[in-house]
């Protein structure tokens, strides 16, 4: 006794028609300078750290962004609603107070921390 592999096929074509649009799984976008006015809506809360909320833009932008999360470990994020809000914005606002800065690099935003004036006597 065999078993027909038609309507196996048939529910495998018919599940592939069901899968979701690409706006729910977006490839990912080379960071490019329009990405940084991409509009962006989001509620920072003061309990997070700098780096859930870099992962987050990171998230919604889909934007390549690389950072060492050592780096980031002493940073608080600031309490803030944003609605539609340009990506640059956000950045500037978050990271104000900070030493962390970003640049664009090689297609990707790349996080640091920006070096001290050491006082030499």
């Amino acid at each position: 006794m065999s078993i027909s592999k038609w309507p196996v096929l048939a529910i495998v074509v018919s599940s592939l028609a069901l899968l979701p649009s690409e706006k729910v799984f977006p490839e990912a976008v080379s960071a490019s300078p329009d990405v940084l006015t991409t509009e962006v809506s989001l509620n920072v809360y003061a309990q997070e750290t700098l780096e859930s909320v870099l992962f987050r833009l990171h998230t919604i932008t889909r934007c390549p962004m690389l950072w060492d999360a050592r780096m980031l470990a002493d940073c608080r994020a600031k309490p803030a609603t944003y609605r539609l809000v340009p990506l640059k914005t956000i950045l500037a606002e978050q990271l104000e107070g900070t030493p962390i800065r970003y640049e664009l690099k090689k297609k990707k935003l790349v996080f640091y921390r920006a070096k001290t004036a050491s006082v030499v006597n």
